[in-house]
């Protein structure tokens, strides 16, 4: 099930700043800040917004699941700032987030930034439960921030705290979705985690978000990828069999869907990408509508085809005729050419001569 991100309200926010690697390998420590940020409403709001749109529907964040509930570990700690009722010590234990991210950036080539944590209340109105946001934030020439100070402050918020380039932050969250449970009764099943960091959308550069999501948070990918992955596979099947669309259209989107997820450049599945990727603006609310209506994740899930292995390796047609084609999907667009449908007939070019009748 989806967490519920909407209506998000931040109550408490604490910035530290959290240094490079030094050459040598050596743990810079970090700076900490001994006071709450307070930040004017429209930034707030602003920055309220734009988490939302970040781990949100049709964003690129994952929902992930806890695997390290360790004393000391990100978990333990965000779940005593949820329960923590002194300032105080909410703000001791976010100073060992920034510890412990210095701690897992140690011997990697990952710049340092700003680590800012956020506290409040997140989901509907009438189903308001309690979060923890860990932000990273890189520093770049449009993000200013002034260290003479003993609460680091950040200047310009409204247009320069995470940018449109994404590439410059990272997100987790953690939510509380027993708000009913005692600090002693709920355990890490009870949270949802979400996840964004652009590096993870992409296969190759996928390893390099590990330290964030693993060694800081102390998260996985869900166990439920394949049976997701899957979903996607046969729900996007179900959506194009039931459309209105010529037999060849319908050709064209299940070779798409394919491709992306035979894609190996392509780590995560996300309903949006593939919709705004193939499908006109009618058809595309249409689709999103529909895997919502099959409780399919409107966030992006990590791809894995393991149980589509061999459904991906062949397309396969078949006629009314009984007559079927099946043919390797790596080159299906080159070796079948489908010209038309005239009366009860398909005219298909295979490229390639007859080697056997049998």
């Amino acid at each position: 099930m989806c967490p519920d991100v909407s209506n998000m309200q931040i109550e408490k926010i604490i910035l530290h700043r959290v240094y490079d690697n030094n050459t040598d390998g050596n743990i810079t420590p970090p700076k900490i800040s001994d006071n709450f940020t307070t930040i004017e409403p429209e930034g707030l709001a602003t920055l309220q917004n734009r988490i939302v749109k970040s781990i949100g529907e049709d964003s690129h964040s994952i929902q992930m699941r806890v695997i390290d509930n360790t004393e000391g570990s990100a978990y333990q700690i965000c779940k005593s700032i949820i329960f923590a009722s002194d300032d105080n010590e909410k703000i001791r234990l976010s100073a060992q987030l920034a510890h412990k991210l210095a701690r897992a950036q140690i011997g990697r080539n990952t710049p340092g930034g700003i680590l800012i944590i956020i506290s409040g209340l997140i989901g509907s109105n009438n189903d308001r439960k309690h979060f923890v946001g860990i932000i990273k934030a890189e520093l770049h020439d449009g993000f200013n921030v002034d260290e003479n100070q003993s609460i680091l402050i950040l200047h310009l918020l409204t247009s320069l705290l995470l940018t449109p380039q994404q590439k410059f932050y990272k997100i987790g969250i953690f939510i509380n979705e027993n708000s009913t449970a005692s600090s002693e009764e709920v355990d890490d099943n009870d949270y949802s985690i979400l996840v964004y960091d652009h590096l993870m959308n992409r296969r190759e550069s996928n390893q390099l978000a590990r330290y964030f999501f693993d060694s800081f948070l102390g998260c996985d990918y869900s166990i439920n990828d394949k049976s997701l992955t899957r979903d996607f596979y046969y729900r996007t099947k179900d959506f194009i069999d039931v459309q209105n669309f010529p037999e060849e259209e319908k050709i064209e989107f299940n070779t798409s869907l394919n491709s992306y997820l035979r894609n190996q450049q392509q780590a995560t599945v996300l309903v949006a990408d593939f919709g705004n990727d193939n499908f006109s603006p009618e058809i595309r609310d249409n689709y999103s509508n529909f895997m919502r209506s099959v409780s399919f994740p409107d966030h992006a899930i990590s791809k894995d085809i393991c149980f589509l292995e061999n459904i991906l390796k062949f397309r396969r047609l078949k006629f009314s005729s009984d007559v079927k084609i099946i043919a390797p999907s790596r080159n299906f667009d080159q070796i079948i050419h489908i010209d038309g449908f005239v009366d009860n007939e398909t005219r298909i070019r295979i490229q390639g001569n007859i080697i056997n009748d049998d």
